[in-house]
């Protein structure tokens, strides 16, 4: 006959939890809420965005009536054609001026460096009591002509020998030397002189 000792005392079993009703209610309270929470958070956050946009669209509104008002009250000016016809005009005046440029650089018309020395020089080689009424600078001051009137017709010599030293009348040849008296009663006489020769005196 055989007996049979059970070791295992109650205490050193594995015990099996079971969840009650209530707590898996809870537990089913609490995954909903969860899940409630997150709809809610998803709702606020597309309702946020929504009203964001909502206010970029109006602000976009009212800045496209702010120009519309702006472009009525100061319309984009229109190209004017006399403004590009005087434009054109001023180009080819621009091109003449330096095509004359370009020619008087490159000496094909005598005097390059203007007339001032020759001013200069009457100025500073002045006689008293003689005037000049007409000074011609002509083919880029290879022709020069005088005209004017003398208290005395000695004085018209005397003045082509001051002149005969300055730098910018070196080598000027007057071929013309015409004294005349405009009435026998003038107190003076009128003298023409050109480096021309049979140039007749011009008023």
């Amino acid at each position: 006959m055989r007996q049979q000792v059970n070791l295992y005392q109650e205490a050193l079993r594995p015990k099996r939890i079971l969840w009650s009703s209530k707590q898996f209610a809870k537990g089913v309270v609490l995954v909903i809420s969860i899940m409630l929470i997150l709809d809610a958070f998803g709702y606020w956050q597309n309702w946020s965005q929504k009203r964001l946009l909502v206010s970029a669209e109006q602000a976009l509104k009212a800045k496209q009536a702010e120009l519309k008002v702006t472009e009525t009250k100061y319309p984009r000016p229109q190209e004017d054609q006399r403004l590009r016809e005087r434009v054109a005009h001023l180009g080819d005046e621009l091109l003449q001026k330096q095509r004359i440029v370009s020619i008087l650089s490159e000496g094909a018309y005598g005097n390059t460096h203007g007339f001032a020395d020759y001013l200069t020089s009457l100025s500073r080689q002045h006689v008293d009591g003689i005037w000049l009424t007409r000074i011609a600078l002509n083919k880029g001051g290879r022709q020069l002509s005088l005209s004017g009137g003398a208290l005395k017709p000695e004085l018209v010599p005397q003045l082509l020998q001051r002149l005969g030293g300055e730098p910018s009348f070196a080598g000027k040849e007057f071929k013309t030397f015409l004294l005349s008296r405009a009435n026998k009663s003038a107190s003076w006489i009128n003298f023409n002189l050109d480096t021309e020769a049979g140039s007749e005196p011009k008023p």
